[in-house]
């Protein structure tokens, strides 16, 4: 076969930063040990040595400040992952190398929509040994506050101590980044083109821990309402508002000025938001504060057998509520601080789902 020409250079795609950490995970101190009391063979043992052997040649070849894999890539993960933040809990298993690609390929991912990024040859920018060095590599990269949205995610939990490590984590931003203000909108909106809710901040999904800690940042000022920059208030509101934090999207509508307040009022989702969630105090207060005047909702009912089999239209969400308690024996405590939408029934055969509009 005959060729034209034949590449001269390396390939080579530009790789956002954020997938620029390379973490070698050590072998503990007793791998060549027996494993929870099972006896090991002289092969498995053998198998041990050797994977310590290379496992040091790599982190040697890595100390060197360049590494070349030649006929081999390696796949190269985002520190917006669920588990890179866990190298900030002090773990000493764990080296984490600030590269730069010099040999880089791009691959969409299968199922996936999010590109993934291979390597295969890289210079060692820095070694990332503890927690300081990795924020402040992070903070470097400009990275910090979308960092920061993932911490909070990952900690997110009932997890005994997990609200303090958020508290401790944002508090030591402030302290050594203040340049750096990180607010909701960082937090509920998620940093791409479409600025939808984050999953902790989902309609369905959004845990009582996930609040508690939103508002505890927000009371030590640790996070802002808005910062300078901030240009979707109406969704962070909307956000909030259906994620249960209604008493901080008050508190939001009340920073806004006339500007942003009429972008907001001409919002649909505003209007459908405020229809849902018209019995509970705080959005009353929005409403007052706004002098909005609702118009009636459209209740539609729908079973898995015959589709829609009813829509009626009511004055405010209340008299919904109070509809599906008497009409479909759906007791009080499930439906009264859900939105309607996320209620499902069982009625003889038919499962029956609810729409408000």
């Amino acid at each position: 076969m005959g060729f034209y020409y034949l590449p001269i250079k390396r390939e080579y795609v530009d790789v956002p930063h954020e997938y620029c950490y390379l973490t070698i995970v050590k072998y503990p101190n007793n791998y060549l040990k027996p494993q929870d009391g099972k006896k090991q063979t002289k092969q498995e043992l053998k198998d041990k040595k050797e994977s310590l052997i290379k496992q040091q040649k790599t982190i040697k070849q890595l100390d060197s400040g360049y590494y070349n894999l030649y006929n081999s890539k390696i796949d190269l993960s985002t520190i917006f992952d669920s588990f890179f933040t866990s190298y900030l809990e002090g773990n000493k298993d764990a080296i984490i190398y600030k590269i730069k690609p010099l040999a880089s390929y791009k691959n969409r991912g299968g199922w996936s929509s999010t590109n993934r990024y291979e390597t295969s040859e890289f210079n060692v920018l820095a070694k990332l040994t503890n927690r300081e060095d990795i924020i402040n590599q992070i903070y470097n990269d400009g990275l910090l506050r979308e960092f920061s949205a993932t911490y909070f995610d990952n900690h997110c939990y009932a997890n005994e101590g997990y609200n303090l490590k958020i508290f401790n984590y944002f508090q030591y931003i402030k302290d050594n980044y203040n340049d750096t203000k990180i607010s909701l909108e960082d937090i509920v909106l998620t940093n791409d083109c479409y600025h939808t809710v984050r999953n902790k901040f989902s309609r369905k999904d959004t845990y009582e821990i996930t609040r508690e800690n939103i508002r505890h940042l927000l009371k030590n000022q640790l996070i802002e309402y808005f910062r300078e920059g901030d240009y979707y208030q109406s969704k962070l509101i909307i956000g909030l508002i259906e994620c249960g934090l209604h008493d901080v999207a008050l508190n939001c509508v009340k920073l806004l000025d006339e500007h942003e307040i009429q972008y907001l009022l001409k919002n649909k989702d505003f209007d459908m938001v405020l229809r849902k969630w018209s019995t509970d105090n705080y959005i009353k207060e929005i409403i007052k504060l706004l002098n909005i005047t609702l118009s009636g909702l459209t209740l539609t009912i729908k079973n898995d057998n015959d589709g829609i089999i009813e829509a009626k239209i009511f004055n405010n969400i209340g008299e919904v509520k109070t509809y599906l308690i008497k009409e479909y024996d759906i007791p009080f405590e499930k439906i009264a601080n859900k939105d309607v939408s996320d209620i499902e029934c069982y009625l003889g055969d038919n499962n029956y789902s609810f729409e408000v509009n």
